[in-house]
């Protein structure tokens, strides 16, 4: 879950030093910042998306093509 925060946060600090981010693409931006992790079930996006994270894990495994 702290890997999760950490994504988020460093994804919010981006869109604040970007400057002038539409709420959208704050949002999406946040949302994005998790999908490295999706390959594991372990991670917040993960057990969201379960069948798909079973799926990447089993074919390549965590931390390889993600």
């Amino acid at each position: 879950m702290i890997n999760a925060l950490l994504h988020i946060v460093a994804a919010a600090l981006v869109c604040a030093l970007h400057g002038n981010t539409p709420p959208p693409i704050f949002v999406l931006a946040m949302i994005t910042a998790l999908l490295p992790d999706i390959d594991t079930p372990k991670s917040l996006i993960g057990n969201l998306l379960l069948p798909i994270s079973l799926a990447l894990e089993r074919s390549v495994g965590h931390r390889t093509a993600t």
